[in-house]
């Protein structure tokens, strides 16, 4: 793969994704502009997260992916309530979110799995490079 193709893959990224960890590589959590950054400079990081890449790693690592629904949530008052989940009696604070993802209930597991489903999109774009 060359850095060209990453370069082309992240121009079709929505421009707040360029900046969120969408791969772990070495127990690191990289964006895409990492991933470009080390690839150019041709590290061992950059050559393993781009072999990572190019395998569908994207969205793989369940503790990045708590850490961009933590990013996320951050954006919105803890307790003011803002979601309505399907089969909750009320609208959830992001605080409620943030606790059922934390203790993997159900309803947490279903952010985590939509969050993968999100990344495992953008991977999918690097079809059209």
């Amino acid at each position: 793969m060359t850095v060209e193709k990453l370069l082309r893959w992240i121009e079709l990224l929505p421009p707040q994704e360029r900046h969120q960890p969408v791969l772990v590589v070495d127990g690191r959590s990289l964006t895409p502009e990492d991933m470009v950054r080390e690839a150019r400079a041709g590290t061992d990081l950059g050559r393993k997260a781009q072999a990572l890449w190019e395998g569908g790693a994207l969205g793989t690592e369940e503790e990045m992916l708590i850490e961009r629904i933590k990013k996320r949530l951050a954006r919105y008052p803890p307790d003011k309530p803002l979601f309505a989940v399907l089969g909750a009696p009320n609208l959830l604070t992001p605080r409620d979110i943030l606790k059922n993802v934390e203790e993997r209930t159900e309803l947490g597991k279903k952010w985590i799995e939509t969050e993968r489903r999100y990344l495992k999109y953008l991977d999918k774009l690097k079809e059209r490079v």
